[in-house]
């Protein structure tokens, strides 16, 4: 049973006003439908499901491209298979229990772990309290990895039974990996040492590292006054394994707290690099073991590993032996133990190179409480909803979790790894000499563990990467987009996240500075103030190339909302301008809404639509939906409380087609198609984005449909944050699509307060708007590589900040619309010194909505940015010079295409030079080397030509990698294409 009470108002979505229909609900039987049940993996609910190595073996293909994913339970270890590259955690088979399968006794298992060889016979082992078992299952040929559900499909090195164990109880896995011979070899810890062993005729064993003796001061608990000094023997653990292409072993392992290296060809004599510059006055400078090298001191452990052209890349958790609690009266003191940060060493010839890879910070969280809520009226811990009320505010410390290594098909390494404070799983990339920024990929999480972990290998041709999560005692499954260069494609590429591109040497990146139009603003209230639009305007504009005329869509409102003590805003409507230059514009009477007793005005009924790229009906050209933001439209068709189909040829006049209430997508301001999507699955072809809440409050959400008229699908409800599936959802307002964006992920964010999605070069771009805890609005940056994760570009920064004090647009800056203008993008955006619930009232009561000592007038001014330009790479340290790789690119036999730059900066104060680099030597190619670049100019489609030519026709080279050369304090790049 579900008990709605509609609220009936007005509320302001930026500026704009609309009429909303708000609503609370009771839910007997409660739904906790997210984004992330598409990416369940169905098997892992309720078996006590775990993640609990960093070893990244929990995720293979076969050569098919079928994926096999593995995890830990309670019941023992888990096989869950997708045939289709192409897929999501719902497309997964249900799982195996594989100790059912195999006919073992249930029994809790740890360390699953997997590996494909050659020949795609699938590996696996994992332990338990017994030891460590091993079995194997041919899953190559079109219907092969249908064989792992069948008993007789599996099989051991001993060709008989379908399992065997390796090592006796007290052993606890770490890895196995696959030499290029297709032996197996694994690594384990056992009674301190570190065992590594492979099957020769059968298993041999071998020890790589030992326990080790030390004095130290051991004191007794509670209040530690008593102590002895006395020699402990502390063991080793966590050993993780890589072999390189010659059958090199590479093993890393923690102990204490700390991380080493060593290396072995046999797997039984195992060297270390002794130090270049040993310190034998400083004891244990360098390393306690004889055969190991310290890959990271205290306080670090949990590795993970990958090769970067032979070289050992070791990311592993640093500090992070407490776990903090923002709420427990003994925080402040905790702290000091250290935060969980995750560090990176990466081995040079001189020695181990350390860093961060991400460094926690203090940060402000808004949510509420563990065991707080609004679930029930009458519960002790209920709470009213209120979007800008809902939560807490209070310091918590960033907490981010073992970090896993896996590589891409170009060979480049990858992170992951989970922030438990925002709720998000992050992503960074290597780029030659360190790690990008850290990327938010997935979130916000309910119950976020500490575990995450992505595909080790991804196979040659690949254009993803599989990652698991581990959140809610569940299992999730997501794809990484990887991206690739085409030079047959008209597309540009753009620096946006540097994922087009391999190495970058003394290389920043930026967002591109949005510039103020002189002319702003460019349109305001009427300047008649009984008129309904004569207080405030906020609006976008569309440029109609066929008519050389710049339209304008508004909201405005008038003397009601400036002059109402009661600051309550009635007569909120869109309004119709008209511009032939872009600047200065005209009121143009419609003669279509009746206002004050006529309809001789500029009004028009506004509603939530999109231009449908394939439509060949001009008639038709626009489709939307007729909502209960529309509430005054809906009651002049005599449709009160349904929401309509309806088109335009000009989005000004609507054709109501058909009534598709049990159909549309749901918001409480209203929610219609946003744009179509070419890319994701078919079922997600049409997509809505709009305004959805969560504890931190206003967000963006997704709701999508196979076809236009629905069925619309995509919900999401407010789970809580802890405890998801036990306590019940909160209470929110009318049920909204996916929470596809929202603030916790964001630096010093608020709130999301709205934004809009746009497809350009074949990425997802979101320009949004971020609320900052002063309540000030401004226009930041975010993508997103398949269309429903989407990420900050420069996360705390600002394509368009408000300007300073006293200005029109000092307090928010809210996006309309991008009109193209050839070499750059005029952005119509709306500002006002007004910021967010920041005007009050004599006697200090809040204005919600307006009166005069409510909101001030707004504008709609111009901001321009250079086109395909949204980011720019530049040198981090303007007086040496940089470098920036692209990833290898494959040129076409016979192709005319060439090299075209977008790029600033050029002349006296910077140059950028280019050169062609053998993709698979890393040389450059003759007669296109930086010295025969030619001189490159600014602009936006800046070709390239070089002594041997400019055609990819006349390069000699299968594949090739571009080189860019930065040099002064100006140079940019922005992006860079091919063209015929």
């Amino acid at each position: 049973m579900r008990i709605i009470r509609v609220v009936s108002g007005l509320l302001a979505f930026g500026f704009a006003h609309f009429t909303v229909v708000a609503s609370f609900q009771t839910v007997d039987q409660p739904l906790r439908e997210t984004k992330f049940d598409k990416d369940l993996i169905a098997g892992s609910v309720g078996v006590g499901a775990s993640i609990s190595l960093s070893n990244g073996r929990q995720i293979v293909r076969n050569k098919a491209g079928s994926w096999f994913v593995g995890f830990d339970s309670e019941t023992g270890p888990h096989l869950a298979v997708a045939r289709e590259t192409r897929s999501e955690g719902r497309h997964f088979e249900t799982t195996l229990d594989l100790n059912q399968l195999l006919g073992i006794a249930s029994a809790e298992s740890e360390g699953l772990s997997m590996a494909i060889d050659s020949h795609d016979n699938l590996h696996l082992v994992w332990g338990t309290e017994e030891g460590l078992f091993h079995s194997w299952c041919f899953v190559g040929e079109e219907n092969g990895y249908t064989r792992v559900s069948e008993r007789a499909g599996w099989k051991t090195t001993l060709g008989s039974g379908a399992l065997e164990k390796v090592a006796e109880a007290g052993a606890r896995l770490g890895d196995l990996a696959v030499a290029p011979d297709g032996g197996l070899w694994l690594a384990f810890s056992r009674r301190g040492s570190i065992v590594v062993a492979r099957y020769e005729g059968g298993w041999k064993f071998a020890e790589a590292a030992g326990p080790l003796s030390r004095w130290a001061v051991v004191s007794e608990p509670p209040d530690h006054e008593d102590y002895e000094i006395r020699q402990i023997e502390e063991g080793c653990r966590d050993p993780v394994l890589e072999i390189d292409g010659d059958g090199t072993l590479h093993l890393a392992f923690a102990h204490r707290w700390e991380v080493y290296y060593s290396q072995s060809r046999d797997g039984k004599r195992w060297t270390a690099r002794p130090p270049k510059q040993p310190r034998p006055e400083i004891g244990g400078w360098d390393s306690p073991f004889a055969t190991a090298e310290r890959v990271a001191y205290a306080h670090a452990f949990s590795p993970s590993m990958v090769l970067v052209q032979g070289r050992p890349l070791v990311a592993y958790q640093f500090e992070g032996m407490v776990d903090l609690d923002p709420h427990n009266p003994e925080f402040m003191r905790e702290r000091w133990n250290g935060v969980a940060s995750v560090g990176y060493a990466y081995r040079e010839e001189a020695g181990w190179r350390r860093d961060y890879l991400y460094k926690s910070r203090e940060i402000m969280v808004k949510r509420l409480p563990p065991g707080e809520g609004h679930w029930k009226e009458g519960d002790s811990n209920y709470r009213k909803p209120r979007m800008d009320q809902w939560s807490e505010v209070f310091l918590a410390d960033e907490e981010q979790w073992r970090p896993v290594l896996g590589t891409d098909r170009f060979g480049i390494p990858w992170a992951v790894w989970n922030d438990t404070t925002r709720r998000y799983n992050y992503f960074s990339r290597w780029l030659g000499e360190g790690f990008d920024e850290r990327r938010e990929w997935r979130g916000a999480f309910y119950g976020l563990s500490k575990h995450s972990t992505m595909e080790k290998h991804a196979p040659p041709g690949s254009s993803e990467l599989g990652t698991l999560v581990l959140a809610a005692d569940r299992i999730y499954f997501c794809r990484m987009p990887v991206a690739s260069i085409d030079p047959a494609q008209d597309r540009y590429t753009q620096v946006l996240d540097l994922l087009e591109f391999s190495a970058a040497h003394n290389i920043r990146t930026g967002l591109t500075q949005f510039r103020r139009h002189p002319s702003s603003p460019i349109f305001g209230s009427n300047p008649d103030r009984s008129a309904w639009d004569g207080s405030r305007v906020v609006g976008g504009v569309r440029y109609e190339p066929e008519t050389g005329v710049y339209r304008m869509f508004y909201g405005g409102s008038g003397p009601k909302n400036w002059e109402a003590e009661d600051g309550d805003v009635t007569n909120g409507f869109n309004g119709y301008a008209e511009s032939l230059d872009g600047i200065h514009f005209e009121r143009k009477n419609l003669g279509l809404v009746e206002f004050r007793g006529n309809k001789e005005n500029n009004i028009y009924y506004g509603i939530q639509y999109f231009e449908d790229p394939d439509e060949t009906d001009p008639a038709r050209r626009f489709k939307g939906f007729i909502t209960n933001s529309n509430k005054a439209y809906l009651k002049e068709l005599g449709k009160e409380g349904r929401i309509l189909y309806a088109y335009s040829g000009d989005s000004l006049h609507w054709t109501v087609a058909e009534d598709i209430t049990d159909q549309a997508p749901t918001s409480d301001h209203g929610a219609g198609p946003s744009y179509k999507d070419p890319y994701d699955f078919p079922e997600r072809r049409y997509k809505s984005t709009h305004r959805a809440y969560n504890l931190t409050g206003r967000a963006l959400g997704m709701s999508y449909s196979a076809e236009l008229l629905g069925p619309w699908k995509g919900f999401e409800d407010v789970l809580d944050y802890y405890d998801p599936y036990e306590n019940p959802p909160h209470i929110v307002k009318v049920r909204s699509g996916w929470l596809i964006f929202e603030a916790g992920g964001g630096i010093g964010e608020d709130q999301v307060y709205g934004g809009g999605v746009r497809l350009e070069d074949s990425v997802y771009l979101l320009q949004y708007a971020p609320v900052y805890f002063d309540g000030r609005y401004s226009t930041a940056f975010a993508i997103s590589r398949d269309g429903l994760n989407f990420y900050r570009i420069k996360n705390g920064e600002n394509s368009l900040p408000p300007s300073g004090a006293g200005n029109w647009d000092s307090g928010i800056i809210q996006g309309g619309a991008f009109v193209d203008q050839g070499d750059e993008k005029w952005f119509y955006y709306s500002g006002s010194p007004w910021h967010h619930n920041t005007m009050v009232r004599p006697g200090g009561k809040r204005a919600l909505t307006g009166g005069i000592f409510g909101r001030p007038e707004a504008f709609v001014g111009i901001a321009t940015v250079r086109n395909h330009a949204w980011t720019f790479a530049a040198l981090s340290d303007p007086l040496v010079e940089g470098t920036l790789d692209t990833l290898p690119i494959q040129i076409g036999r016979g192709s005319e295409r060439r090299l075209l730059l977008n790029i600033d900066g050029i002349g006296d104060q910077g140059q950028i030079e280019v050169e062609l680099l053998d993709s698979k030597t890393g040389v450059p190619i003759p007669g296109f080397e930086r010295s025969d670049c030619r001189p490159i100019a600014a602009g936006l489609d800046v070709p390239v030509a070089w002594r041997g030519g400019e055609r990819l026709s006349d390069v000699h080279c299968g594949q090739v990698i571009i080189r860019f050369y930065f040099s002064g304090i100006q140079s940019k790049l922005h992006a860079f294409r091919f063209s015929d």
